[in-house]
């Protein structure tokens, strides 16, 4: 019994021992592991933060790459949105000279335009010389008032004296002239009807070579050539497009026909006319346009001051009374100078605030 408990003891301090042996040793391994994890995490965290120092540099370089690209982006869209500004104008220009180069070399209706624009001018010439026909006659009985008045005056002072030859001299020149006139008058009247049938035989030719088709067409392209003009929409040419059509149409069969294709060439003249105006003003605006860009480059490359903007501010409003649609058709310069008229005056009158507060 004794040998057997002291067996289990002792194989229970057997136990025991290598407990106390291999438990600090654990312990120790366990010891080394951890502080060699603890190792790893501070060399990781070593390297992730160069790597993160690094990264940042980089980041912030690339940003500050960005923000310049960004500004050169800008002034080159600013750039590009100036010259297809100018750009757009300029097309609308070259559609507009092609329209009416078409309708200038229509050899159907030429004969009868030409003879429009000839009876155009007499027309001028005809109004001009009744008016002065009219003011003529008014110059007349004023003076025959006057010399009523200076005769019976006269014939107060010179009972028996008259002036009677002076007056007949008058007379007979007053009427001579008026005489003049009216053969002038007359003489233009003439030249006005010749010009009248010679337009009706233009267009019984231009009817003759089957030119109505020409004519419509011609409409048409003015009627788009307004329309890039914006002087009328796509709506209404359309409507005057069927009017016309059907205008013709009703027309065909019955005696009025060549009075409506007359009025359809004269309708053609009286559009060419707003188109060629329409161009001229839009030739106009780009010389403006050129001549403002200029100014204003060369002003605030100095930086503007008082006499700049008195200068500019000039301009752009002589501008807009000589050429009004001129904004419509350059809408972003004209913005940019308002916006630099506006902001200098803020400085302007700032800094003429800031002085007063100092005295």
């Amino acid at each position: 019994m004794i040998d057997k408990l002291t067996q289990e003891q002792l194989n229970e301090w057997s136990y025991l021992q290598e407990q106390e042996i291999y438990e600090p040793l654990e312990q120790k391994n366990n010891r080394s592991e951890l502080e060699e994890n603890k190792e790893k995490k501070k060399q990781a965290q070593q390297s992730f933060n160069s790597s993160n120092e690094h990264l940042s540099k980089d980041a912030k370089q690339a940003i500050e790459t960005l923000e310049k690209k960004e500004k050169i982006d800008e002034k080159i869209q600013e750039k590009q949105a100036e010259l297809n500004e100018f750009k757009s104008p300029k097309q609308k220009r070259e559609f507009l000279k092609n329209k009416l180069d078409n309708i200038k070399n229509n050899q159907n209706l030429k004969e009868s335009l030409e003879i429009l624009k000839e009876k155009e001018k007499l027309d001028e010439q005809i109004k001009a010389k009744e008016k002065e026909i009219k003011n003529e006659n008014l110059k007349d009985n004023t003076n025959e008032i006057e010399k009523g008045k200076e005769n019976q005056e006269e014939q107060g002072k010179k009972q028996n004296q008259g002036n009677s030859a002076e007056q007949d001299d008058w007379d007979k020149r007053a009427k001579e002239l008026e005489l003049q006139h009216e053969k002038e008058l007359e003489a233009l009247k003439e030249q006005q009807s010749k010009l009248e049938a010679n337009f009706q035989k233009s267009i019984d030719n231009l009817m003759n070579s089957d030119g109505i088709n020409g004519v419509i067409t011609a409409l048409q392209e003015m009627d788009r050539s307004l329309e890039m003009m914006l002087k009328q929409g796509k709506e209404e040419s359309e409507t005057k497009d069927k009017q016309r059509k059907e205008k013709l149409e009703m027309a065909f069969d019955s005696p009025n026909f060549k009075e409506v294709v007359g009025d359809l060439v004269k309708e053609v003249y009286k559009e060419q006319k707003k188109v060629k105006n329409g161009l001229t003003t839009m030739e106009n605006e780009q010389i403006n346009y050129t001549k403002l860009q200029s100014t204003y480059e060369k002003e605030t490359k100095k930086g503007l001051d008082v006499k700049g903007y008195e200068k500019l501010k000039t301009m752009i409003s002589n501008i807009e009374k000589e050429t009004p649609n001129f904004k419509e058709n350059y809408p972003k310069f004209y913005k940019k100078i308002n916006d630099t008229l506006k902001q200098t005056k803020n400085k302007i009158l700032n800094k003429s605030t800031n002085v007063l507060e100092r005295n």
